[in-house]
């Protein structure tokens, strides 16, 4: 299944929410337009969202594999430990002419592809052994030879082994359908989110700056890594022309400020969107220049280039 939309999985959750949230804002508005944008409709929307959300990711997915497969691995080296223990034991219970035919039937054809993490040679080599040790217990327990305590150690390092093995499978088998499973879903919330932001753009056609929250190339912009706005600009002497290093600029009421560099060059990013904004730019050496009326537009840097008079 190949997803709809351009952007990531988590950015399309994002969008989602945002939209779904401002159509609840303005929910009065929107039954007015459509009768189908109840409370209930919207509100379950945004359920759906954290429906989507919380199936699980590739990454999430991929790392249950991989811990599955760690634990198999760790469970596939015990299990190869007691059955080189169980050669031993048969070795020492049989005449060197029975000695082969034994270890055949204990699945020794099967050692080297497990210790090579055959998984399917893995699990016959341990089924072999057991079955072994059940039905030559007197025979390999004799003469003080094997312990009788190793067939129930024999019997859990097959058991841990079918166990973590099976867990292995189910990881590897969700992680193909789950991943498929999160894309259908995500398509069609991303299906009905478009829906809402039309809806919302025809509603709010005449009020530009409400209208932005559902246009979704808006949305995406704050999510999606291209949300770097604010201000630049390259500072100058008015009557040299030259740059001007270590000039401090701020934004009046916030907290955004940054100097410019030795070419003169500033950069104020992740700025909130706002209208009316006064910069200030401050330098020892110069008369300080406060400019306002500045707006930040979503995924926009709003270029100021300045020029400060030198102090009298």
């Amino acid at each position: 299944m190949e997803p709809n939309f351009s952007c990531t999985q988590e950015v399309e959750i994002l969008i989602a929410k945002t939209v779904w949230t401002s159509c609840l804002a303005y929910q009065a508005r929107f039954v007015t337009f459509s009768p189908r944008y109840t409370l209930v409709y919207i509100n379950g929307k945004i359920t759906l969202v954290d429906t989507v959300e919380a199936i699980p990711n590739e990454q999430q997915l991929q790392n249950t594999v991989t811990t599955a497969h760690i634990n198999l691995q760790a469970n596939n080296t015990i299990g190869c430990e007691k059955w080189q223990l169980l050669k031993r034991y048969i070795i020492k219970a049989y005449r060197e002419d029975l000695q082969q035919t034994n270890l055949n039937a204990a699945g020794m054809a099967n050692y080297q592809r497990a210790y090579d993490e055959n998984w399917q040679s893995s699990k016959s080599l341990m089924l072999n052994g057991n079955q072994f040790i059940t039905d030559h217990l007197a025979e390999l327990t004799a003469n003080d030879n094997m312990p009788p305590a190793f067939q129930a150690e024999f019997t859990t390092a097959k058991t841990n082994f079918d166990t973590k093995l099976a867990a292995f499978i189910a990881a590897e088998q969700a992680m193909t359908n789950g991943t498929g499973a999160r894309v259908t879903a995500l398509n069609n919330l991303h299906d009905l989110t478009m829906e809402c932001c039309l809806d919302g753009q025809e509603i709010l056609n005449h009020e530009n700056e409400a209208k932005k929250q559902f246009i979704y190339d808006q949305v995406l912009a704050l999510y999606d890594g291209k949300s770097a706005q604010g201000y630049k600009g390259n500072i100058t002497n008015e009557l040299t022309g030259l740059v001007i290093e270590n000039v401090a600029i701020s934004i009046e009421r916030t907290v955004h400020a940054t100097t410019s560099n030795a070419q003169g060059d500033y950069k104020m990013a992740n700025v909130a969107h706002a209208e009316n904004q006064t910069l200030i730019f401050q330098h020892p050496d110069y008369v300080t220049k406060t400019i306002t009326g500045n707006s930040v537009e979503i995924g926009v840097m709003t270029t100021l280039n300045i020029q400060l008079t030198p102090n009298p």
